[in-house]
């Protein structure tokens, strides 16, 4: 059942809007997001976001952390989120220790600016930590799990100023 209620939701997200956000995202400063409760691996996660002609979220800015620490926020408050771990884009996937922001083929780059890795991490723990999420429970500090695990997920679009780009 959840299957196709999936498949119900993604078709769905691709009738697309007009300008702005995505469909059932929301504009936050310069950004468009969506964030995501079903538990799913780091790559379904990508994939779904994806979809929707968006990608997990880089989280590239103090500034964007607060932003993301707002709305989990206000999903936490209103208790709408059962597990508090969502993944977001980074990966060490293509070599061990070098953490990028995977984006869409192409668009790759590495971290080399703002990070917030909760203490001991990046640990690589047990060799296959090689995605990253973030722990609303430990203040959206960054950690590596395995990407197999199941986590709940953000969602980043361009918010688009011209009313005649179709997104999502």
């Amino acid at each position: 059942m959840k299957i196709i209620a999936l498949v119900f939701v993604l078709c769905a997200g691709l009738q697309g809007s007009r300008g702005g956000c995505p469909n059932n995202f929301e504009k936050h400063g310069d950004g468009c997001y969506k964030v995501m409760v079903e538990p799913v691996s780091w790559i379904n996660a990508k994939l779904y976001c994806q979809v929707f002609g968006a990608d997990l979220v880089k989280i590239e800015t103090q500034e964007e952390e607060t932003l993301l620490e707002t709305v989990l926020n206000e999903i936490h408050i209103n208790r709408t989120a059962r597990i508090e771990n969502y993944w977001v884009d980074g990966s060490d996937l293509l070599a061990e220790g070098e953490w990028m922001w995977v984006g869409t083929p192409g668009y790759s780059q590495y971290i080399t600016s703002f990070t917030h890795w909760a203490p001991g991490q990046p640990d690589n723990n047990n060799n296959g930590e090689d995605c990253m999420l973030i722990k609303f429970n430990l203040k959206l500090f960054w950690s590596d799990e395995r990407c197999t695990t199941s986590g709940s997920f953000i969602c980043e679009a361009e918010y688009s100023e011209d009313p005649d780009s179709i997104i999502g």
